[in-house]
């Protein structure tokens, strides 16, 4: 094998050729030997001939070639090939190879497979998003050939898997790409009566383009509304109209082609979460778009996965969609998941069961969030012990999750006082509370927000741990969100407290610094800043003499003044 990278290496022009195309041949179905010539720098040789311009057209196919196989294997594989620069080489390929169909083909392919497990945010270079408008385009008018259509369907798997950024969905977005997007769907969702070519391109294409819109409109309510009104009349103002997009999305939901199925109800997930939905429509996703995805869970891992995040965010802060999971029995077929998957390790699909397990736990916090009956089901179903394991998982994202599954299941008093504390949630969940991860240690302080609370059993041990000078610290973090709950969380320590634990929170964090975060730029800060005040002053009259022999009666009341005539509502509540 090693003399094989050194005619590759050395080789000119037809003999590289056969000796690219000799390793490619070697690799495909072979894991090991792919890993070899990873190993042995495959990828800085590869990235040569994709760059020179000198190299064979053929040459660049059959590099181009070995990538996509190499990027199959799966995220640690592609990781490696991220880091090793390949993307910019295969855009700078297809926006300057425009003359050779076969190059844009696989130089798309290899983007499309690469991104598709990728874990980096990739932003699609400006002249590769004009090519990807004509080539969208060009399917709009119907008579594209089977390859035309094969290029516009790798062009939606790189939008869907690059296209969840805000800062790319505007750049796609005013490029023209989304109305496009929305014109295939209205034109090729009915593919009945059609050859079996066509209607396998075509279907291909849709699948594609479904994915694409779901990225596009994923936490963007503007592109959600846009999608959602699409040829709807714009001289109506009549609330029962038929919504056509809508309409035909819940069909698409009932595809017989199951990737179809997650594509559509992704993008109805995501105009439901916007507001875009009329009210008249909640109804068809309570029946058809909640039990089409809990019946998806039985299926493949890669689609399980995909089922799980649609459905977490579906149910997100919705009584109407988490009573419709919930009746259908979804946490019984979570918790036999988060068994099935705990109990059966394979060091072969390591990440894909962190994927798994992390995507089951984001669907349990959102699940939960609420009601105290879906928190007792989650109980009943034995799940408790998986989330305390999941706290100490070697992936970060099943860290952050399983934060989230315990401040939702922390906000019942019931589970708070017997089934958390017989779990031993406690010291997994404080080591994390200084994880090396920014967004574990955001999602830790969040999680112990309600373990900290007056009549919190884990109160005492929690603080006696250490956790009231860490939230100080983290109070005076630059990153917004872990401020924003470390003071929550120091609120709720005062709450109720004794004096001397009011006192200590003071001179740990610090009177000028509380003062600071009265004014802190995130409005949300500032009001969780005021009611440690509040939380502070109730009580004893020392509590009051507190504050103001350390921050001053004169500063206090500027203080009170100011918020009085904030802009914000939540500010001026916090103030009174």
């Amino acid at each position: 094998m090693e003399r094989l990278l050194e005619d590759i290496l050395t080789s000119k022009e037809e003999q590289q050729v056969i000796a690219l195309r000799t390793l490619k041949n070697q690799i495909i179905g072979y894991s090991e030997r792919k890993k070899y010539f990873i190993e042995h720098q495959i990828l800085s040789i590869l990235i040569h001939i994709l760059s020179s311009p000198e190299t064979l057209e053929e040459s660049q196919i059959q590099a181009i070639f070995i990538l996509t196989s190499l990027a199959q294997v799966g995220y640690s594989f592609t990781s490696r090939i991220c880091q090793a620069g390949t993307l910019h080489h295969l855009f700078m390929i297809f926006i300057t190879k425009t003359s050779s169909p076969i190059l844009i083909t696989a130089s798309l392919k290899a983007l499309a497979t690469i991104l598709a497990s990728a874990s980096i945010a990739v932003t699609i270079p400006e002249p590769a998003i004009h090519h990807f408008v004509k080539i969208l385009a060009k399917c709009c008018n119907q008579s594209s050939t089977p390859s035309e259509y094969f290029q516009a369907s790798l062009v939606a798997s790189i939008i869907s898997a690059c296209g969840k950024v805000p800062s790319q969905q505007n750049q796609l977005a005013q490029s023209g790409i989304l109305d496009i997007l929305i014109e295939i769907v209205s034109l090729f969702q009915d593919r009945s009566n059609q050859k079996p070519q066509q209607h396998f391109y075509r279907t291909k294409l849709l699948d594609a383009v479904l994915h694409a819109l779901s990225s596009l409109t994923h936490n963007h309510d503007a592109h959600a509304s846009q999608v959602a009104a699409s040829y709807r009349s714009s001289t109506s103002n009549n609330p029962n109209d038929v919504y056509p997009m809508i309409t035909n999305l819940l069909k698409l939901a009932k595809d017989p082609c199951i990737s179809i199925q997650l594509g559509a109800s992704g993008c109805l997930a995501n105009m439901y979460r916007s507001g875009a939905i009329p009210k008249k429509y909640s109804t068809d996703l309570e029946l058809i778009v909640i039990p089409i995805l809990i019946r998806l869970l039985d299926e493949s891992y890669k689609v399980k996965e995909h089922s799980l995040l649609i459905l977490a965010y579906l149910v997100t802060d919705s009584d109407e969609m988490q009573g419709a999971a919930c009746d259908a029995d979804v946490i019984r077929k979570l918790a036999n998941i988060l068994h099935h998957v705990n109990n059966n390790p394979s060091p072969e699909m390591d990440n894909t069961n962190d994927k798994i397990i992390e995507a089951v736990l984001l669907a349990i916090a959102a699940l939960t969030l609420f009601k105290d009956d879906y928190r007792k089901q989650v109980i009943n179903a034995k799940i408790v012990p998986h989330i305390v394991s999941a706290l100490s998982h070697q992936s970060a994202e099943v860290r952050v999750a399983a934060c989230q599954c315990t401040r939702s299941l922390s906000r019942s008093v019931c589970i708070l006082r017997s089934n958390l504390v017989d779990a031993g949630i406690t010291d997994p969940l404080f080591v994390l509370l200084t994880d090396e991860n920014l967004k574990v240690k955001t999602a830790a302080c969040a999680a112990v927000c309600n373990l900290v609370l007056d009549f919190s059993p884990m109160r005492s041990a929690i603080l006696e741990k250490g956790a009231l000078k860490i939230m100080c610290e983290h109070a005076k973090n630059e990153n917004s969100a872990l401020r924003l709950n470390a003071v929550w969380a120091l609120k709720h320590i005062v709450y109720a407290a004794e004096t001397s634990v009011k006192k200590n929170v003071l001179e740990e964090l610090g009177y000028n610094v509380l003062t600071e975060l009265c004014n802190d730029p995130e409005v949300s800060v500032q009001e969780q800043a005021l009611d440690v005040i509040r939380n502070v002053i109730c009580g004893q009259q020392e509590n009051i003499d507190i504050l103001l022999n350390n921050i001053g009666v004169s500063k206090i009341l500027s203080i009170i003044k100011k918020k009085l005539s904030s802009d914000f509502t939540e500010i001026i509540t916090a103030v009174i």
